[in-house]
């Protein structure tokens, strides 16, 4: 089944959320990202600029660190429009 939304919550020990860091940093350099859980999958295809977001906090004994990365999913032919032209009118 494919998704358009995907969401995984689990405790985990810091090797294996690094195993997952590296399985996105290669989907990110490879183009394509693939997020399964059961028969549910998300397929998304990164490319060209990618906005990014790092925000980390420690308070209280508690600590974290979210990163959001985002991008527009565009046809490569809408992202080379024509450039934009400003004219001053004389």
């Amino acid at each position: 089944m494919s998704l358009n939304e995907f969401t995984h919550e689990s405790l985990q020990d810091a090797e294996s959320i690094a195993t997952y860091l590296k399985a996105l940093q290669d989907g990110f350099a490879r183009g394509r990202i693939e997020l399964t859980e059961g028969d549910a999958t998300l397929i998304m295809e990164p490319s060209g600029h990618l906005d990014m977001t790092i925000r980390a906090n420690k308070e209280s004994g508690k600590c974290q660190v979210a990163l959001t990365v985002s991008w527009s999913t565009a046809s490569a032919g809408d992202a080379n429009a024509a450039p934009l032209t400003i004219n001053s009118g004389s």
